[in-house]
């Protein structure tokens, strides 16, 4: 009986830590969009209107190669779990 409660209390925990993780998640995505989108207003009030495309390319070209970086450890990591339960 007390190994039922256990499991149910770490199923609770494991439950409310995920979608702790989740929103967290969600806010740094709001707050990386934010960044960014102030990043692209800075550009176009500072940078003169010739070179503004130029900059907002190289820019978008680093959001891009960050993403692609952090998915691939996203995914290395997700093989290597999935080694170690197997």
């Amino acid at each position: 009986m007390d190994d039922e409660k256990k499991v149910t209390e770490f199923n609770i925990e494991d439950v409310l830590r995920k979608v702790f993780i989740a929103f967290v998640v969600l806010l740094l995505i709001i707050a990386v969009w934010g960044l960014y989108s102030s990043l692209n207003e800075l550009i176009r009030i500072w940078v003169n209107y010739k070179y503004a495309p130029l900059y907002r390319t190289m820019l978008n070209l680093g959001v891009l190669v960050i993403a692609l970086y952090v998915l691939n450890l996203l995914v290395r990591k997700e093989k290597l779990w999935s080694k170690k339960k197997a």
